[in-house]
């Protein structure tokens, strides 16, 4: 299974990538990118299977992190002939009270959005679904 991660949050990737490990998902084969033009760059050449997606990015790095980047990648995921829609994608916060008003935008595109806080683990049995 092929995984990127694309998350700014540079101790959440960490814990993410340690999580996906612990299940059997080869390190080799997960891709961590913290800004939406390298990623739009990754998924026009690579087919991933899984992509986890941080709801609020900046499109570049040192730019603001807006979430309507993330919707923009989104619908450049949904839109594009270059790219190989990921089997499954999965939004993902830290909070999930700040998404209120643009999560039905990105579930959409998403199976579900869920909040990933530091040092919690409710969320792993609702990412426990992005195994193959």
């Amino acid at each position: 299974m092929k995984v990127i991660l694309i998350d700014d949050n540079e101790k959440r990737a960490e814990l993410l990538c340690s999580w996906m490990a612990s299940i059997g998902v080869l390190v080799e084969n997960i891709t961590v990118v913290d800004n939406t033009t390298e990623a739009r760059f990754l998924i026009s050449r690579n087919y991933y299977d899984v992509l986890l997606l941080d709801v609020v990015l900046p499109k570049r790095k040192k730019d603001k992190a807006l979430w309507s980047n993330g919707i923009e990648l989104l619908r450049y995921i949904s839109a594009s002939t270059r790219v190989k829609t990921p089997e499954k994608i999965v939004g993902i916060t830290a909070y999930s009270e700040d998404i209120s008003s643009f999560k039905d935008k990105f579930e959409e595109h998403c199976l579900n959005v869920v909040e990933v806080k530091l040092g919690t683990t409710e969320w792993i049995p609702k990412l426990g679904g992005c195994r193959s």
